[in-house]
């Protein structure tokens, strides 16, 4: 089901199903991927899926680390070949971040990983748009709709442009305000670093080397402010993954 007009600045770009989701109605990379073939057989665009690199990296160093580890029950003694929890090996060296999925393939990785790893690993392209004839079938916005930003999680709330903590105000300029507001929606969950990158007006190039680097300076301001007013750690980086919200 499609619920929104894919923006351009979105098309000809790998991205995750966390940033899809705003487009497209699916509960899973499985049903992603099909109602994307559906679209495709009827001209309305076309699309890539590609599994990142780091996934392999990731299968690889767990295998290096049980062959340095177990030396007395060796699984592969002359290192033929990387096996990996998910059925996935033969591909570690067929697949890349540079070549996209074969449709057979794309239907194997996302039915073999689990949801939360597709949701991490696998990404998408979608290109060769037809606007005018997907504009058709998408839903029409609604005239009326709710203020931007408006959330809320265990008493910390953004209203309009004000952030507040138990109805005291906290001082958040927009940038700030935008990478809590995502955190707050996920309310406990993980936020992956990719989500927050994919916000060009968040992950600023003129204040710092890399979108990583400057969501991560965005990310120690606001907590430290939320630190000052809440007297406790509320977000917690798990590494080389992303940000949670979590108030106790």
């Amino acid at each position: 089901m499609i619920i929104g007009l894919i923006p351009t600045k979105l098309v000809n770009k790998y991205q995750s199903k966390q940033i899809l989701d705003a487009y497209f109605g699916a509960d899973s990379i499985e049903e992603l991927i099909l109602l994307l073939r559906n679209l495709r057989r009827k001209g309305y665009l076309d699309f890539d899926v590609r599994i990142k690199d780091e996934y392999f990296k990731w299968q690889r160093n767990k295998t290096d680390l049980k062959l340095r580890t177990d030396v007395l029950n060796h699984p592969d003694p002359f290192g033929l070949i990387y096996r990996d929890e998910h059925g996935l090996n033969a591909r570690h060296s067929s697949v890349n971040s540079d070549t996209p999925l074969s449709d057979n393939d794309s239907i194997k990785i996302a039915t073999a990983l689990p949801p939360d790893l597709a949701e991490k690993y696998v990404e998408i392209k979608i290109f060769h748009i037809d606007r005018d004839e997907l504009n058709k079938i998408a839903p029409k916005r609604k005239q009326t709709r709710p203020k931007l930003g408006e959330v809320s999680y265990k008493g910390l709330k953004i209203a309009d442009a004000q952030v507040s903590y138990n109805g005291k105000t906290i001082t958040m300029p927009f940038q700030e305000r935008e990478v809590l507001r995502m955190l707050i929606e996920k309310k406990e969950s993980l936020v992956f670093y990719g989500t927050f990158e994919q916000r060009t007006d968040l992950a600023d190039p003129s204040n710092a080397s890399t979108p990583r680097e400057a969501i991560s300076k965005l990310i120690s301001r606001v907590r430290l402010k939320l630190k000052k007013a809440t007297k406790q750690n509320c977000i917690h980086n798990t590494p080389q993954e992303g940000w949670t919200l979590k108030i106790d």
